[in-house]
C-alpha cells in the first residue's frame, strides 16, 4: 500500500487551520444555540470568543493530538485520492472528538461537553461537535492540497483532493501550441544557421 504524497510543512498549516475550525465553529454554533450562558449580553464575535476561550487546555490539546495523529498515520497508510480522501479525513477528525468527549474527565472538561451541559453526550452539543470536526477535516484535506499544489509537491502524482494529475495549469491544446512553436522557432534557427554557413 502506498502513502499519501505530502510533506511536513503542508501538514502542519493545514492541521494548524483544521484545529481552528474545531475549535472556533462549535463555539459559533453554540453561541447561536443560546447553549453557553457567557454569550449573553455580548457581540457575537465577542461572544464566539469567550466561548471558545471558556474551552479547557485539556480538551483543545487532546483533539489537536488526536487529530494529528489520525490524518498523519492515514497518510502513512492510505493513498486514497478525490473525494474519498476528504471523506476519510472528516470520518478520523469525527472519531477524534468523539474520543476526547468520551475519554477527558469532567474536572478537564470547562466549557466543553460534560462541562459544557453537565451531561456526557448531550444530544444538541454532541451534534455540534461533530460538525465540527468534520468541517475540520475538510478544511485540513482542502489546505493540504492547495499547499501541496502550490509548492510542487503533488508533481505527477496527482492532486490528492481532485484525484486529477497535477500539471502545469495548461489545456492539451496550449501545450501542443507552445511545442508547435518551439519546433518552428527551432527550424527557423536551423535554417539561418545554414544560410549564414553558406555565406
Amino acid at each position: 500500500m502506498h502513502a499519501r504524497r505530502t510533506t511536513l510543512r503542508c501538514l502542519f498549516v493545514a492541521w494548524v487551520l483544521g484545529w481552528a475550525v474545531a475549535v472556533y465553529l462549535p463555539s459559533a454554533l453554540i453561541v447561536l444555540a443560546g447553549l453557553s450562558p457567557l454569550a449573553e449580553g455580548r457581540a457575537p464575535f465577542g461572544a464566539i470568543f469567550a466561548v471558545a476561550d471558556e474551552v479547557a487546555p485539556a480538551a483543545k490539546i487532546g483533539f489537536g493530538l488526536l487529530f494529528g495523529a489520525f490524518l498523519l498515520l492515514a497518510r502513512r497508510l492510505s493513498a486514497w485520492q478525490g473525494p474519498r480522501a476528504a471523506a476519510g479525513d472528516m470520518v478520523l477528525a469525527a472519531i477524534a472528538m468523539l474520543l476526547v468527549l468520551a475519554i477527558l474527565p469532567a474536572d478537564w472538561s470547562r466549557g466543553f461537553g460534560v462541562g459544557l451541559t453537565g451531561t456526557r453526550f448531550a444530544i444538541a452539543p454532541t451534534l455540534i461537535y461533530l460538525a465540527g470536526a468534520a468541517a475540520a477535516g475538510l478544511v485540513f484535506t482542502l489546505a493540504e492540497a492547495r499547499c501541496l499544489a502550490r509548492s510542487g509537491a503533488i508533481g505527477d502524482g496527482g492532486n490528492r483532493l481532485t484525484g486529477q494529475p497535477q500539471g502545469s495549469g495548461l489545456t492539451e491544446d496550449e501545450r501542443q501550441a507552445i511545442s508547435a512553436a518551439a519546433e518552428r522557432g527551432a527550424r527557423r534557427g536551423f535554417l539561418r544557421g545554414i544560410n549564414r554557413g553558406g555565406d
